[in-house]
């Protein structure tokens, strides 16, 4: 404070500082506990998707045990290759009790090369003898890769209906010899692969690929096409055509309720810090104040003897190069106060800490020794003159039963080290040096 002189007035100087800090304390404890919300949420986020992770690695080796479950032309495949001629014919009877037995089969197809030889059931046996290239792609995808190829789904103009194709080549050696083709109806497929699990597990899914010439993104499942999947964990696998699947739990990596608690949780913690380092701080400038008050007189909030050497001292301390101190005293003060109204002495001594105030600024400490000595501390280089002129301002001229009253002050200087090593030791100097004028 500027004026330590005063209590009020120091508290006046110093309430708006403490105000700030205390706004920037809230705003650093808030930003540090959003920090930590944001950390909370993005290591569960992170648990979760992990989580997730595993789950469609689990799920995607599901589908292809499902899948290959269905994959007819595999089976078909099997048998064709225990024979060495009649392939229609082993074809034909396979065939037949295949289809017998799932009805999910629409169509079964044998390649003889590039050109069907067999298609069951019998109706639709006006399309034997076309090329595997008036097939879809897939078809002739298998005769170049020369391995099982599922794809799907896709619609077949012939029966109308969307179907899903088990491909499967008959290779020799590393020739080409023909396919077994397996069409099987779409949503027998996708039942099949038994993606209402996943939703009965809280999850949304995607089951998709993308289109041959990698353009198009093409829906095999979904279990609600509203839902953003772009945050969804995202898992590929080959069928030999990228698959993908993509899921994420039905409230989101986090719940509203997760969200709300964490936020409570938060702003908890935050406040809770809050209000423990203001209780802390309020306990330490309450210590401070009591400690305060055994320096000064409660009537003036002037500093005594002690608590002028204690601040003085710590001034000291800190700043090693330099202490003055006015020794003054402020003569026929006595006298002149018991002739004085109390408010006429108030206002004078209110024109000496405003002339403190104006002279030394925040370099001054101040004490009154007694009923007419003042001490004034000084930790900065002063000028003579400031000092002289100062002094000036604390002559009081009163008349008073038609007779001229002053008070003249009188003041010595003593200065760090020169006078003393220590604040009570340059009072000491100072008095001894006053008492040897007076006597002179």
């Amino acid at each position: 404070s500027s004026d330590v002189c005063s209590s009020d007035l120091y508290m006046n100087n110093t309430s708006r500082k403490k105000l700030f800090e205390f706004i920037i304390l809230a705003f650093v404890i808030l930003s540090v506990f959003l920090g930590l919300r944001n950390m909370i949420r993005q290591w569960l986020t992170d648990q979760h998707q992990r989580d997730a992770g595993t789950v469609a690695k689990v799920y995607t080796e599901k589908i292809r045990g499902n899948l290959n479950q269905l994959n007819y032309a595999s089976i078909l495949s099997v048998f064709i290759g225990d024979t060495n001629n009649d392939i229609t014919g082993v074809f034909s009877d396979i065939g037949s009790k295949l289809l017998a037995q799932h009805e999910e089969i629409v169509y079964l197809a044998y390649f003889n090369g590039d050109s069907m030889a067999k298609i069951l059931p019998a109706k639709y046996q006006d399309l034997e003898g076309k090329n595997l290239s008036e097939f879809p792609y897939s078809h002739t995808l298998a005769k170049v890769i020369k391995s099982e190829v599922i794809e799907g789904p896709e619609t077949v103009d012939f029966c109308e209906k969307d179907v899903f194709f088990f491909i499967n080549p008959i290779v020799n050696g590393n020739r080409f010899q023909g396919e077994i083709v397996a069409a099987l109806e779409h949503n027998s497929v996708i039942e099949q692969l038994q993606l209402g699990l996943l939703e009965s597990g809280m999850y949304d899914y995607e089951l998709w690929r993308v289109d041959e010439l990698g353009e198009k993104k093409m829906i095999i499942a979904v279990s609600d096409e509203s839902v953003d999947f772009s945050e969804a964990v995202k898992l590929e696998f080959n069928l030999p055509a990228n698959w993908n699947i993509s899921i994420q739990p039905k409230d989101g990596w986090l719940s509203r309720t997760t969200e709300t608690l964490i936020s409570l949780g938060c702003i908890f913690g935050g406040l809770t810090v809050y209000l423990l380092i203001c209780t802390i701080y309020i306990l330490f400038r309450k210590e401070k104040r009591l400690k305060r008050a055994g320096y000064t007189y409660p009537d003036s909030g002037l500093l005594n003897l002690d608590g002028f050497c204690h601040y003085a001292d710590q001034k000291r301390i800190k700043n090693k190069k330099y202490i003055r101190l006015l020794y003054i005293h402020l003569t026929n003060f006595h006298n002149l106060a018991e002739k004085l109204q109390s408010r006429q002495i108030d206002e004078y001594f209110d024109v000496i800490f405003q002339s403190i105030n104006n002279s030394f600024q925040e370099d001054a400490l101040t004490a009154r020794l007694n009923e007419e000595v003042l001490l004034i501390g000084l930790f900065k280089e002063t000028d003579q003159e400031i000092i002289e002129d100062f002094i000036l301002q604390l002559i009081l001229k009163k008349r008073i039963d038609g007779k001229k009253e002053f008070i003249i002050p009188r003041y010595i200087q003593v200065e760090f080290p020169d006078d003393g090593m220590t604040v009570s030791q340059l009072i000491d100097s100072a008095e001894k040096k006053y008492q040897s004028i007076c006597v002179s």
